[in-house]
């Protein structure tokens, strides 16, 4: 089983080596992942989600998702 979360702020170093390690070194920096967790938030919601080992507790996937209200078509 797996324990899901929203991505939040105090997440973005363990999001950081989780990506380095199965994406690549550098793929994302710090400051794109603060931004995409800025780009998740819609007021009190929040569409970019983790998902965590029940077993282990290591980090085993991510969802980055933007909030509805920041892509306009404009």
């Amino acid at each position: 089983m797996t324990n899901i979360k929203t991505f939040e702020y105090s997440d973005v170093q363990d999001v950081k080596n989780f990506t380095d390690k199965l994406l690549g070194k550098e793929t994302y920096s710090l400051d794109q992942l603060e931004q995409i967790v800025e780009l998740s938030k819609a007021g009190e919601y929040n569409s970019s989600f983790l998902a965590y080992s029940d077993d282990s507790g290591e980090l085993i996937g991510v969802r980055f998702t933007y909030a509805p209200s920041i892509v306009t078509g404009k």
